[in-house]
Parts: C-alpha cells; structure tokens; sequence
C-alpha cells in the first residue's frame, strides 16, 4: 500500500500545481493558454487516478481470499488448506459425512443430527446448525500426507497438552433439490498416541455435491461420478483408521453408504461392489491381539502378555512378556522406520537370563529383522538369527520370528 499512498501524494501536488499556474495565467488573461493547459492537466489527472484504482484493486486481491463455488478449504496450522475433491453423504438416518481431498490428505466431518443445536456465539452471524465434535457422536478426522490419523476422538498425552481437543461443524445451508450443502468448521485434533496434534480453522465448504439419501421428485439425485468420488474419498478414511478406533464404526458404516450409492448410481453388473459391501464388518473391536511368537532351538515359544509400547522422543521401547512366566522380548525401534536392521537393543529372556544378538554365528544365522509396519497403532515384522547371554553360554538360534504388536 506504500505505492498506493506515494501515488495519492502525487496527485495532491499536481492539483496544487494546477491551481496556483490557473491563477497566474489568469491574472495574465491568457484565456488560450488556460483552456489548453486545463485539457493537459486534466488528462494527466485520468491516467494518474486510473493507475491508482488499478493498483488498489491489485493490494486488496492480495489480502483476501478467493471463495470458489463450490469449494472445501481452511487454514491447517496457519497454512491454506484447499481441496481439489469432495463430496458430502446424507445417511438414512440423517448422519452427514462430508469428506473433502487435496491430492495428499483427507479430512473428514461427521455431523450426527442428535447432536444439533444453535450457533448462538460460535460463528459470527450465528446462522444454521452447530455439531459439537467433542463428547459426542459427531466427530471430524484428517488423514495426513505420512498416513498419520488424526482424531478428535482421540485424547492428548499429559506431556504434550493437557486441553481436551475441541471443534464445531456449522451446518448454514443443506440444498436437498439442488443437492449441495454448505458451511463452516474449525476444530483440533490429536493423533491416536496422543503425543501429536492439528488444528484447522478458518473452516469453509461451500455447495459441496451432496449424495446419499437426498429424494428430488421420487428419485435420488446422485450421479455416477459423484457416487464413484465418494467411495473413493471414505474409503481412503476407512482403510487408515483401526478397528479399535473410537468412530470405526461410524466410519465405515460411511464407506459402506458410499458403496451402496454406487450400485444404485452406476449398476454393478458383476456383484463386485455388492461383494465389497457383503465382506465389510462393521463391527469395532475393544481389543487387539499382540504376540511375538519364534521358535527357540526349535522350540515354539509365545510372549503375548503384559505388552507396552513406551515412547521417548522418537524411540519406541516394546516389551511383551510369556504369560505362563517371567519370560519376555524387549528391543527399540525409530517411530515410525520400517526395514532392515532397524531394530536396536534387542533382548530375549529366555529361562530368566538374558540374551541378545552375536555376530559372527554362520551356522544359526546372524540376527536380522525386517520391520514392515510401524505405525501409531502396529509394530509388524519378522526376525532370526544367533543370540547369545555373553556369560559363557551356549549360542541359541532364533528361527521363524514374528512380531505383531497392536496397541
């Protein structure tokens, strides 16, 4: 705006210009003179007054942001967040899924109509319905660009945070003949450890297709690329969240909408997507089985028990003990590092002693382990090789390795 005021400037000396050079030449009585020198300052005046109003307008698109229709965007952590897809689910029970993709992350809004209520003070002009995603069914996801899922569902560790997550979907405008809706949003979340958070506000989605069970005239008004973009979108949300996970359900009961909506909307000619929605189980699950199971000198040995996965930084500690005795396997491994020899510290107490890799075994083998999965939720991979208790023991062999931790 410095430019804009130097013009203004500008164009004040030159107006004082003219003024005192028509009272010269008046006194003068240089009638030509005037009128030919009024036509020049006057055509100066235009282009200058042009100019600012072309550069006024320039500043004023830079400060403000554009609203495309329609459009799903918002700030994540302060930076824009802008959608390239999304699509918006109406159940047979009114629950409005809303799930918006911007080629890396998805975010996805779950209004429950229980949970309805006024916007009195929540937005500024307090217009529509507000769903409070905290404490109740209602609930808002985000699946990042490192697979990270964020929930506000889920609750912070003590040492990172100790506010509660937080957040409102407004719901300003359902259009069930045109079949959008639009409104507002803003909420944080954290992910399922709890020791990393989101925020997202400044939350905008304006005539979002709206699909699912919306009758216009006695027929559903979905289209095929519609039903297709949705079943994309919620499965994307359904294949990253546990089954463990507090909103599992409500989550894949989406999915399962999504796909239902296909059929109708584009025909499944095969059975395939009937099969997709006969295979789904919707059904979460209060616990998930952990074991490291490995056969020692060719015994089978199971260590399923007491498991806890311990966090310090970026080091996760696992330890899953023999539930028939005091038995139990221990080893680090990098949050989130998935491959070969990544594993450190690793130690099998086997009879009450401890033992751990020793190199140089060729006939057992030297220990490796391979790390498939290594998630907020699952340690998966396999290992092998010679250990050793290093007080004058005999070498044991480790063989068949498996682990599979879920917490």
């Amino acid at each position: 705006m410095r430019y804009a005021t130097s013009i203004i400037n500008k164009c004040a000396k030159i107006q004082y210009l003219f003024i005192y050079q028509v009272f010269i030449l008046k006194l003068l009585h240089c009638d030509f003179l005037f009128y030919f020198w009024f036509l020049e300052i006057l055509n100066t005046m235009k282009k200058i007054i042009v100019l600012f109003l072309i550069t006024f307008a320039f500043f004023r698109c830079g400060e403000e942001v554009e609203f495309n229709t329609p459009s799903f965007s918002a700030k994540k952590d302060g930076n824009i967040w802008e959608a390239v897809s999304y699509t918006a689910n109406l159940d047979n029970s009114g629950v409005l899924t809303i799930v918006a993709f911007n080629n890396f992350e998805t975010i996805t809004l779950v209004a429950f109509p229980s949970d309805a209520s006024l916007c009195t003070g929540v937005f500024q002009d307090n217009v529509g319905s507000c769903y409070e995603v905290v404490e109740n069914a209602s609930f808002a996801t985000l699946l990042d660009v490192d697979e990270v899922f964020y929930s506000t569902s889920n609750e912070p560790d003590e040492t990172v945070q100790v506010y509660p997550p937080a957040g409102v979907i407004n719901l300003r405008d359902i259009n069930l003949e045109e079949g959008v809706v639009s409104g507002e949003f803003y909420f944080n979340a954290f992910s399922n450890s709890g020791l990393s958070a989101v925020n997202f506000n400044e939350g905008f989605f304006h005539n979002v297709p709206l699909i699912g069970a919306v009758a216009v005239g006695g027929s559903t008004n979905t289209s095929c690329d519609s039903a297709e973009n949705s079943v994309n979108a919620t499965s994307i949300t359904y294949n990253a969240t546990p089954t463990n996970d507090p909103q599992y359900e409500d989550i894949c009961n989406a999915y399962r909408t999504a796909l239902l909506n296909k059929i109708s909307s584009c025909g499944d000619p095969g059975g395939t997507i009937q099969d997709m929605v006969d295979a789904l189980d919707c059904t979460a699950t209060t616990t998930l089985t952990t074991s490291i199971e490995v056969e020692v000198d060719g015994i089978d040995r199971v260590f399923n028990a007491n498991e806890s996965v311990t966090l310090i930084g970026t080091t996760k500690t696992v330890i899953v003990e023999d539930a028939a005795n005091t038995d139990y396997v221990q080893f680090d491994i990098e949050e989130g590092q998935t491959g070969t020899d990544i594993v450190t510290n690793f130690v099998i107490n086997i009879n009450g002693v401890n033992h751990e890799p020793i190199p140089g075994n060729m006939t057992l083998g030297e220990f490796t382990t391979t790390i498939t999965t290594n998630s907020n939720t699952a340690i998966q991979g396999t290992f092998s090789g010679a250990v050793n208790d290093y007080n004058g023991g005999q070498d044991v062999g480790l063989s068949m390795g498996v682990i599979d931790i879920n917490y």
